[in-house]
């Protein structure tokens, strides 16, 4: 799993160092996996959170405080499995409408 927060923070430094590196190899191997892990769904980095919320940083577990099985509990940080699927049909049903919109 990866940490997007500290992957962020490497590629920052990384890129800071830049070209002086011993490894490069390194800064391009962190892009693609926080790129990766973006593009699967997973959660921002903590430098890219501008609303300050708690986030639960262990996909799938529950977030404390946050009514579950809702958009709003992922709206609030919440990656546990039922958050998780109720964005994901609250999505699914916008897009649903933005495509009859368009016809």
């Amino acid at each position: 799993m990866v940490d997007p927060t500290q992957t962020l923070a490497e590629i920052r430094e990384l890129a800071e160092e830049w070209p002086e590196i011993d490894d490069f190899d390194a800064l391009p191997q962190k892009v693609k996996d926080l790129d990766d892990w973006l593009s699967k769904g997973g959660f921002l980095p903590d430098q890219w959170n501008r609303r300050g919320r708690p986030r639960n940083t262990t996909y799938g577990e529950p977030l404390e405080g946050v009514k579950h099985g809702t958009p709003g509990g992922y709206n609030k940080g919440c990656r546990c499995e039922d958050c998780t699927d109720a964005n994901r049909r609250k999505s699914a049903r916008w897009r649903m409408r933005a495509a009859e919109a368009n016809q």
